[in-house]
């Protein structure tokens, strides 16, 4: 699938081999392409687009606002969303009447009634449709830093999803989550990941002569760019779902110090979005006309703006302490802060017209 030219292959390889992904984009559309090994991505957490692991890296009538953090603020950009966007993006968990989003009500946390789950359809409430004693036996439990079931559910709860449009229904909190709330992630995966059991292990290769070298586009007339991805967390932080304010920052501070520790063609710069005061060299973020540059390449990601999102968390505090980084080449992006504490990306080519380095992903 990779054509391995240069040192970019460790970070194609790690991705791909571990559990990322590739996109290989043309004129008209962009391919996902997952590799084989993909049964447990170490990503953060998991929605309908996301799969997960247990391993680590090292005010409107209707929808509640929530600003218990004294040091939170209301950003421009988001003062002027709508209501229901704007209540999932402050500091407390997203409540909002217009969307049918209450399940867990202004706390947070689990009715002692399993509600009426009989028209939902994801991974989620599958499993507890075959065993509701499962969410009577959890409802009351929490990990060592405050998670509880309903931090986990609410966006399966809020959001019934489609039988054929079938989401996972369920976020970790943090990394205990796996264990404290395994009656019920441990089904969850295996339906989600072909089987994969508590006891299997994540294949791992990161023998990048395992690549293949096959030409992509012989003619160069197809690909324009190509990216590999995968997502990473640091451990000993909660996880974006319910990860707190000041919490965000101490992450965000240690990834931007490594990430500005890299050296030869690794080496860039950090740029926050647009409103973010968590980072003192440029305390208001990067510009708007920046935000615009990223985002016509594909690497600036967005505000949650579906309550799928917005009820597992993401959007908490937005847009503090989340930003890109990207290298001087702008051939490896860092996203930080968005559905996982680190989104990596390697990305060759041009969206322009076809390159030779856009088939050739490093």
């Amino acid at each position: 699938m990779f054509r391995n030219t240069s040192n970019y292959a460790s970070i194609a390889a790690a991705a791909s081999l571990v559990g990322g992904a590739c996109y290989i984009e043309n004129s008209e559309s962009t391919y996902k392409v997952m590799p084989n090994l993909v049964q447990a991505q170490n990503n953060a957490s998991f929605l309908g687009m996301n799969s997960m692991s247990r391993f680590f890296s090292s005010a409107s009538a209707h929808c509640a606002f929530g600003k218990s953090n004294p040091n939170f603020y209301t950003s421009d950009s988001v003062a002027a969303m709508p209501a229901w966007i704007r209540a999932g993006l402050g500091d407390s968990p997203y409540y909002c009447e217009e969307k049918n989003a209450t399940f867990g009500g202004h706390n947070c946390e689990c009715p002692n009634e399993l509600p009426d789950i009989s028209k939902h359809a994801n991974f989620m409430t599958d499993v507890l449709k075959q065993n509701p004693q499962i969410y009577h036996n959890l409802k009351n439990k929490k990990t060592s830093s405050g998670v509880n079931l309903a931090h986990c559910i609410k966006t399966g709860m809020d959001n019934p999803g489609h039988p054929h449009i079938k989401t996972c229904g369920i976020t970790a909190g943090d990394e205990e989550s796996y264990a404290v709330f395994k009656e019920l992630f441990d089904p969850i995966i295996a339906d989600r990941h072909g089987g994969y059991g508590p006891n299997d292990t994540q294949p791992t290769n990161l023998d990048i002569e395992k690549l293949s070298k096959t030409d992509m586009d012989p003619t160069g007339r197809y690909i324009l760019t190509s990216r590999v991805r995968t997502g990473r967390s640091i451990s000993g932080f909660r996880l974006p779902p319910c990860i707190g304010f000041e919490e965000r920052r101490k992450m965000e501070a240690i990834a931007v110090k490594g990430l500005m520790s890299l050296k030869g063609e690794f080496a860039g710069d950090y740029f926050p979005l647009h409103g973010s005061r968590s980072y003192a060299p440029k305390p208001n973020g990067m510009p708007e006309s920046k935000e615009g540059e990223l985002r016509a390449i594909g690497n600036l990601f967005q505000e949650p703006d579906s309550t799928l999102l917005l009820a597992s968390g993401m959007g908490r505090h937005w847009p503090d302490a989340r930003g890109v980084f990207h290298n001087n080449g702008k051939s490896l992006f860092v996203w930080v802060g968005e559905e996982d504490h680190l989104r990596i990306v390697s990305m060759q080519g041009a969206r322009s017209h076809c390159t030779p380095d856009g088939k050739n992903l490093r």
